[in-house]
């Protein structure tokens, strides 16, 4: 399973003003690489302190309520294992969105993405994670 998922939030009074994607995912590599030789225990809940508490708003509005350590500690296992297929495709997610958005811009010519700001963050919720899965891979497709 991957974890990434893309939130579509309704505009937050805190969002940015860009018509462009937020990508939490750098922050999310930082605290993920910084905790990699920590215990598991010790590592998730570094992981909830540094990345998820502070991005807590953000996951409440995405309907995403339940990310605690434990939850966290069973999920870093899960993306070890995953890691280098979920760099890759958050490496060419922001091309892929690029092209979804002009295409999108086509057909509804009003669109305003201040007023729909568009998030990508990792969700260490699996049901989250199953959903997420089929639209990632049609989107590494291009499809």
């Amino acid at each position: 399973m991957i974890g990434m998922a893309i939130c579509l939030a309704a505009r937050p009074s805190w969002a940015l003003e860009a018509d462009a994607p937020t990508d939490l995912m750098p922050a999310f590599w930082r605290s993920f690489d910084a905790t990699r030789s920590l215990p598991p225990p010790d590592r998730a809940r570094r992981t909830t302190d540094t990345f998820f508490a502070p991005h807590a708003a953000l996951y409440r509005r995405a309907g995403l309520l339940d990310v605690n350590a434990g939850r966290v500690e069973r999920w870093l296992v899960e993306l070890d294992r995953i890691e280098t297929a979920v760099r890759s495709v958050h490496a060419r997610w922001q091309s892929g969105y690029e092209r979804h958005l002009q295409r999108f811009r086509s057909a509804f010519a009003d669109f305003d993405g201040r007023a729909s700001p568009v998030f990508l963050l990792p969700s260490p919720l699996p049901e989250v994670r199953a959903r997420l899965v089929v639209q990632l891979e049609r989107l590494r497709k291009g499809g």
